[in-house]
């Protein structure tokens, strides 16, 4: 008897109606059966399982065979054939060679694509995944998925024509890849005065530093910390912040822009008169402006020697004062 192979099927189960013994006593790894040694004018019925590493499939419907009845005519007297003294010799069927090129694609976090060369007179391949079988099948490739990200795996695959099969193929080792990192949020900014602008970040699961860009350049290079101060801006200007989370295997898409403006510089306007332009005296000038009686944002010394005014740091007539 006979059927059609079965996907994924790497042997099957043949059942017999005498107390549903398995007909022969073992799987059967063809698609194909001989049922020997059975009764003459007997009705017997079968049904099949298609079976895997995973389990077997349910039974078949049942189908019925009859075996031919006992001829009732008597048996013709057959002289003997003379004993032929040549012992037959039956050639061996060759063992297949083990297969070759062995290789992995369209690697992902949880899935490996592998093919091999084929190989000639076999008609199945047998897949190992560390020294566990995976699957037996006639194609010559196999996607394995349901893979652990960032996880290695070895693969080697022997080639079957019916029950002889080669030896194992060179082993193949390859590691799926890390778990995507997401993409981080707009950084947190505080503007601090006319030229510091302090930014900060939650922390990305999996992520071991992180980019920063300003107006699309990158700055501060690999920042491992959750915060960043940058610092030399311009006064009422603004900046635009975008952030990235990396490891050692590669980085996010980069996220959403956070926009952010620096202070005004500060206004100041001074004018000496009535100084005598004639001596060589001069007037101090301390200069500093607080807040919350704490925070200090300019604290700057200068000294006049003569008659002038000074507009936010430039000089026009004595002694300048310059404003950081």
């Amino acid at each position: 008897m006979a059927w059609d192979d079965v996907e994924k099927a790497s042997y099957y189960r043949l059942w017999r109606d005498e107390n549903w013994a398995i007909a022969g006593g073992a799987d059967i790894i063809s698609t194909g059966f001989v049922d020997k040694n059975l009764q003459a004018g007997t009705t017997y019925r079968y049904q099949l399982q298609a079976c895997n590493l995973a389990g077997c499939s349910a039974k078949s419907a049942a189908f019925e065979v009859s075996t031919t009845a006992v001829a009732t005519t008597p048996t013709p007297v057959v002289t003997p054939t003379p004993v032929v003294s040549a012992t037959p010799v039956v050639t061996p069927k060759p063992t297949p060679s083990a297969p070759t090129g062995l290789n992995a694609s369209n690697i992902k976090e949880n899935q490996i694509d592998l093919a091999w060369s084929l190989v000639n007179g076999a008609d199945r391949y047998v897949l190992m995944r560390d020294s566990a079988l995976l699957s037996d099948f006639a194609a010559n490739s196999y996607v394995d998925h349901g893979l652990i990200a960032d996880t290695a795996y070895r693969y080697a695959v022997k080639a079957c024509s019916g029950n002889i099969c080669s030896a194992l193929s060179t082993e193949l080792n390859i590691k799926t890849l890390p778990k995507s990192l997401i993409v981080p949020p707009a950084p947190n900014a505080l503007v601090d005065g006319r030229k510091v602008i302090t930014l900060s970040w939650p922390a990305v699961d999996g992520a071991t530093f992180y980019k920063l860009s300003r107006n699309d350049a990158p700055i501060g290079g690999n920042i491992t910390d959750l915060n960043y101060t940058d610092t030399g801006l311009t006064a009422s200007q603004t900046y635009r912040y975008s952030l990235q989370a990396c490891n050692a295997n590669s980085c996010s898409a980069e996220g959403p822009t956070q926009e952010v403006t620096t202070r005004a510089g500060e206004q100041l306007f001074f004018e000496v008169s009535g100084f005598d332009d004639s001596t060589n005296s001069s007037v101090p000038l301390h200069v500093y402006t607080e807040q919350n009686g704490s925070t200090m944002y300019l604290d700057q010394y200068a000294s006049f020697s003569r008659n002038g005014k000074i507009l936010n740091g430039r000089e026009i007539y004595g002694r300048g004062l310059y404003i950081a």
